[in-house]
């Protein structure tokens, strides 16, 4: 690790948490609470925002990249752009969290239809490289489990993995349900 804090600086700058939660919140990812107000932010560029969501010292900010590329798939053009311009850790992090949002993607289809209507399938960038199921295998469940079954553990990476999605339809379910009483 520390032989990747003297390479070329990162093309992306260091933001507030404040910030990329804000920035999540107006792109439908709002299960992250703010701890602040907000309002004078605004918006960020996609890579800059995965590069921020990727780095940060809070688990849960950091896996809402998984929610982020499921709610919005067109985020996924930049990526290996991104994994390419970042140290060889951070690439390798974000091509995980990137993969696992493709399988979760196939897994979740049919709510996330119901919620976003028809998007773009996550295009599988990394799943040769990573040595990997296609995530047309069984509906992406096959590949989730050989990634997690990959990390070392005492960490729940299943349920890891599984909670961003959850939440982002939880939440895309609780605020249709409030959109129909109002």
């Amino acid at each position: 690790m520390a032989s990747e804090s003297t390479s070329a600086p990162s093309p992306y700058p260091d933001l507030d948490p404040g910030r990329v939660v804000t920035t999540l919140h107006s792109l439908g990812v709002t299960y992250l609470t703010l701890s602040e107000d907000s309002e004078s932010y605004k918006s960020l560029p996609p890579e800059h925002l995965i590069v921020a969501l990727l780095q940060s010292d809070d688990v849960r900010v950091e896996y809402a990249l998984i929610s982020l590329l499921l709610r919005h798939p067109e985020f996924a053009d930049g990526i290996p752009n991104v994994a390419s311009n970042l140290p060889s850790s951070w690439a390798e992090k974000l091509q995980r969290h990137y993969t696992a949002a493709v399988y979760l993607q196939r897994m979740y289809r049919p709510a996330l239809a119901i919620y976003l209507g028809t998007t773009p399938t996550l295009p599988d960038y990394f799943s040769a490289q990573l040595e990997l199921p296609s995530p047309d295998e069984y509906y992406g469940v096959i590949g989730l489990q050989e990634l997690v079954d990959r990390l070392p553990p005492p960490i729940d990476w299943w349920g890891s993995y599984l909670y961003p999605a959850k939440m982002l339809i939880r939440f895309m379910s609780l605020a249709k349900t409030y959109e129909k009483k109002n």
